[in-house]
């Protein structure tokens, strides 16, 4: 199993079975500081790629909301803080057909890489829903992805009905297929062990 040592932006560094593996994500990050805070300063959102996160960013951002990045690494937010989690076995298939671009043979490659490696972790899309909670925000509303109409108990009054998810059906079953293949179920479950309980503190089903 591998270990972060360092992270920053669209860049990690793994150290896996005795090597430093560079990971680097294909587009612009969305790391674990990157919020959008209400004008009164007292609620902010923190995205989780793969879970919804463009389509609340943008919402968010027609709303007036700002953007901030990475400032409550360092320091302390008091108001509450709210993010979409999303099953997370669902979510590795989903950030895996996005790293391929939709593309089973591809996407069959990446977890052939996953097995050989002993490392799911891509890019952000695939890290932990766990490492985006962030140790200086102390109070939390968790909601699962299959329930954003939740989220309307924060004060969010739009339309939640048009997720658009754009892994194919195909993809996914080359995902899926790998890790049946590969053995990878047992691997997976112990690697996003926060994940599911998170998860399930939010009320979603496993």
């Amino acid at each position: 199993m591998g270990v972060v040592v360092w992270g920053y932006g669209n860049v990690i560094v793994v150290f896996v079975k005795g090597f430093l593996m560079v990971v680097l994500s294909q587009t612009e990050p969305v790391g674990p500081g990157h919020v959008r805070v209400r004008g009164d300063g007292h609620l902010c959102y923190v995205p989780i790629p793969r879970n919804a996160s463009m389509l609340l960013d943008n919402r968010l951002n027609e709303r007036g909301w700002g953007a901030t990045e990475r400032f409550l690494l360092h320091e302390p937010f008091l108001g509450l803080a709210f993010c979409v989690v999303r099953e997370p076995l669902d979510r590795w298939v989903s950030g895996v057909c996005w790293r391929a671009g939709g593309d089973p043979v591809v996407a069959e490659g990446l977890v052939g890489r996953a097995a050989r490696c002993a490392w799911p972790v891509f890019d952000q899309h695939t890290m932990r829903q766990s490492d985006f909670v962030l140790s200086t925000v102390r109070r939390w509303r968790f909601v699962p992805f299959d329930r954003l109409e939740l989220l309307r108990g924060v004060g969010l009054d739009f339309d939640f009905d048009n997720r658009v998810n754009v892994s194919s059906v195909e993809c996914k079953e080359a995902v899926l297929d790998g890790v049946r293949f590969f053995g990878l179920g047992d691997m997976l479950r112990e690697f996003y062990r926060d994940d599911f309980v998170l998860f399930r503190q939010a009320g979603g089903r496993v």
